[in-house]
């Protein structure tokens, strides 16, 4: 049975709206039956990459398709529990963490907490008309269920899943069946991350071989997530281009791109005045996070973590993936930017932080606010190393703290290796073994009995064994 928060009842049910990678992926095949194609546990990861040509490969869009509808039978069929990652691309932390609790603490009853799951290679567009539809036929059902009358969905969209929800809500007439959005590390001004991807491609290094490029330019959501801040410092200007003005991509795709952000912008400009429904977003603002690019005549991008694409210009931070700048509507004025509520967390796992979740309870139900000082951190590590080589985990913390770093197989979370983490050069270092191949958790946290508080901080990397090329290529 739910445990209720101490806040007042929550009568509006609750949607979680995953992020880009978040939901699992299925082909209908011929005779009928269904073959997961992105999927959830440790066993579908290492399908969808051990045997990358016949499993990822398929997700790409085929060129000359109808972005909207491509006709090649992928469907969604529910949310990501565990972990999926594509390397050197984006990580993402599963759902089941964050709809438990929102069903243990918060929810009346089991079923007022539901996923929307969708195919996240497609346009936003699409996907915000198909949260509209589903958000109809639920808020209905779970009127009839509930016999709240009155009652709305509350979404709670994490990643790229803020952008589907908004133009859910804005261009779909959404507004209509949900009474509120709470964006979790949403990028509304586009991530530096996706223009590296489109413009570098996306790969395993360079001693294993294999690269995501033709996945990743198929897909219209990528192009969405392309920043809309002017972003490039190109030979020979003093100011930052933007990514059309730098013309490091293909026009049509920065058009495609761009054009979802600026039809979304004019949709909330002639937005009904006596609007109910409102806001929320959640940012990161302590981690490392690419926000610029530096172009160099060969017309090679590197990102930089600085406002101006220099080394030594301000750094903005965010979290790891998102700037914070990019987290909060573009429309939001100085003025409102203090209701966006900061965190320190990592992209891939900000839903399911402790932090984030009493936040939540507060906003939801009028809980009474639980006051404590934590330290805020830090975190630094490769996304993919080498299998057999020892690497560097870096955090930057109070003075005074103490840290352990973590790392954890998927697979067998009871096979981890903890060090502690020594102060070198103002950050904390740890040097963590040599792995096997496989998918890890990174963890930073304080140990037990160390005196230290701190909201503890994880991520995601691949140890890749040097003959992983061969069978990927067979």
């Amino acid at each position: 049975m739910p445990r209720p928060s101490l806040g007042t009842p929550l009568d509006d049910l609750i949607v979680v709206v995953p992020g880009i990678l978040g939901s699992r992926l299925a082909r209908r095949l011929q005779d009928g039956g269904i073959e997961e194609v992105w999927g959830t546990g440790f066993g579908s990861l290492v399908k969808n990459l051990g045997t990358f040509g016949s499993r990822v490969k398929g997700l790409t869009i085929p060129e000359g398709a109808d972005p909207a509808a491509p006709g090649d039978g992928i469907l969604a069929t529910g949310l990501i529990s565990d972990v999926a990652i594509l390397p050197n691309f984006n990580a993402i932390t599963g759902y089941d963490g964050l709809i438990g609790r929102l069903r243990s603490r918060i929810a009346q009853r089991h079923d007022q907490v539901i996923g929307f799951p969708y195919d996240w290679r497609l346009s936003n567009r699409t996907s915000g008309a198909a949260l509209a539809r589903f958000l109809e036929a639920e808020v209905i059902a779970w009127r009839q269920r509930s016999g709240k009358q009155s009652a709305k969905a509350i979404l709670i969209a994490h990643s790229m899943g803020g952008l589907v929800a908004r133009w859910c809500i804005e261009c779909e007439d959404g507004h209509l069946w949900a009474s509120r959005l709470i964006t979790i590390g949403t990028p509304f001004k586009g991530a530096a991350k996706a223009l590296e991807a489109l413009a570098s491609g996306v790969r395993f290094p360079p001693w294993v071989g294999p690269r995501f490029d033709d996945l990743v330019h198929s897909l219209p959501s990528v192009r969405e997530l392309l920043p809309t801040y002017a972003c490039v410092r190109t030979p020979g200007r003093r100011e930052l281009a933007t990514v059309l003005e730098a013309d490091v991509l293909p026009r049509k795709w920065v058009e495609e791109g761009i054009g979802f952000h600026d039809d979304l912008a004019k949709a909330v400009a002639n937005r009904e005045p006596n609007r109910t429904d409102d806001l929320i977003p959640f940012r990161g603002g302590l981690q490392p996070t690419p926000t610029t690019a530096l172009k160099h005549s060969d017309g090679t991008l590197v990102m930089v973590d600085t406002t101006d694409a220099t080394e030594n210009g301000r750094d903005q931070r965010g979290d790891g993936t998102v700037p914070r700048d990019s987290a909060t509507p573009p429309e939001w004025t100085t003025g409102l930017l203090a209701l966006a509520k900061s965190v320190s967390q990592r992209h891939a796992s900000m839903q399911v932080a402790d932090s984030v979740f009493t936040e939540l309870e507060t906003i939801l139900t009028d809980a009474p606010g639980r006051l404590a000082v934590r330290g805020e951190l830090a975190l630094s590590a490769p996304s993919t190393i080498r299998a057999g080589t020892p690497f560097d985990v870096f955090a930057e913390a109070p003075k005074g703290s103490a840290l352990v770093a973590s790392v954890a197989a998927v697979e067998d979370p009871h096979r981890t290796v903890t060090k502690i983490m020594k102060l070198a050069d103002e950050r904390w270092r740890a040097r963590m073994p040599a792995l096997e191949d496989g998918f890890y958790q990174i963890s930073i946290s304080a140990p037990p009995g160390a005196g230290t508080t701190v909201d503890p901080l994880t991520d995601y990397l691949v140890a890749v064994r040097d003959d992983w090329m061969t069978a990927w290529r067979e």
